[in-house]
């Protein structure tokens, strides 16, 4: 959780008023899968120990400097139901609240994808207070083993429901995603690549469209950032009907190859692929506006709720049918000749440094 007013009373205590912090602090509760007390030694020995609540009184107590002279209580928890462990991490933090992304960092696809996307050099980031800045503290080389540095596994979640279900990605948020939603984002076999390819399309979206003046009434960036899902699932929709084989893998591929070792012609084809992208991504932008322009005029709906409205793509494309006809084939071409490297030619993995 970062500096904040509780650490520093705990920092406080341990300076001032040591003999009475047990007394004046909460404690540590620990879960885990097994534990035994061996009284001879005078310890308790467990497997998978995970602090549910307490973690900043332990992290206060291990960055304490000087000499300690408290006592703090510790509760050792053996459990493994999934949803006693959740009440129990509930019931116990109350002054920083647990949030569903946080009861599954722990899940075995997030530790899975975090490995694989570190021999990748890429961040995964999982869990609070374990954000790229914070392993650059923990890790001057950080840098060298993830090249790629932060990916996040909320921003992961939002893109991967906008490639099927754009209106859904608007109107749900990580509560939904990292709970109800979870096992149908997060399949066990989910590779990086299927991860990494929605979020590149949304960065090279967020990073692509400007709008125009007309976007004076209202905010332009609202617009924008929600209307991005719909262009996301837009571009998944035509390159999986073009049936254009692993385009996932192969276009994560070519931007992970695209650095500073790459050549000229890798280059050249990655700036051409921006260049004929950014004009299709403006037009359909621009269909979205316009249709929620003369929805607006006929109904005054709110633009949110006509781009969460369901089947709102769908309605769209029908509506537009020769003109996205034309732009799926533009976008398929497009990838096909300057994005995706060949299957065989495939060279992703980027040894930690």
């Amino acid at each position: 959780m970062g500096e904040n007013a509780v650490n520093s009373a705990i920092k406080y205590t341990l300076e001032n008023d040591p003999q009475n912090f047990w007394y004046l602090n909460n404690g540590i509760s620990i879960l885990c899968d097994e534990g035994s007390i061996e009284v001879d030694a005078k310890q308790i020995r467990v497997r998978n120990p995970q602090i549910v609540n307490g973690c900043q009184t332990a992290m206060s107590i291990r960055n304490f400097s000087s000499d300690l002279n408290s006592d703090v209580m510790v509760r050792v928890i053996q459990a493994s139901d999934f949803d006693f462990v959740r009440k129990i991490t509930l019931s116990q933090n109350g002054s920083n609240p647990v949030k569903n992304r946080d009861f599954r960092s722990n899940d075995p696809t997030q530790i899975r994808l975090k490995h694989e996307f570190k021999r990748q050099g890429c961040y995964f980031y999982i869990k609070r207070g374990e954000a790229f800045k914070d392993e650059l503290k923990r890790d001057k080389s950080a840098k060298e083993t993830y090249p790629f540095q932060e990916l996040n596994n909320e921003v992961v979640a939002k893109c991967v429901v906008a490639v099927k279900d754009p209106e859904k990605a608007i109107s749900k948020g990580n509560e939904t995603f990292f709970s109800d939603m979870y096992f149908d984002i997060f399949t066990p076999e989910i590779s990086t690549f299927k991860c990494l390819a929605p979020v590149l399309l949304f960065w090279i979206i967020k990073d692509t469209y400007e709008g125009k003046k007309k976007f004076h009434i209202f905010k332009a960036s609202t617009f924008k950032g929600r209307a991005a899902y719909h262009v996301i699932a837009i571009i998944c929709k035509a390159l999986s009907d073009a049936g254009i084989d692993k385009w996932k893998k192969r276009f994560a591929s070519t931007w992970m190859n695209t650095d500073e070792n790459a050549t000229d012609v890798e280059w050249d084809r990655w700036n051409a692929f921006y260049k004929n992208l950014k004009p299709v991504i403006n037009e359909i932008f621009e269909i979205f506006y316009n249709d929620w322009l003369k929805e607006n005029k006929k109904t005054k709906t709110e633009y949110d709720s006509f781009l969460e409205r369901k089947n709102a793509m769908r309605d769209t494309i029908k509506r537009h049918k020769k003109r996205f006809g034309q732009l799926f084939t533009q976008i398929a071409d497009n990838f096909e000749k300057n994005a995706l490297v060949s299957p065989e030619k495939e060279k992703i993995e980027v040894p930690a440094k």
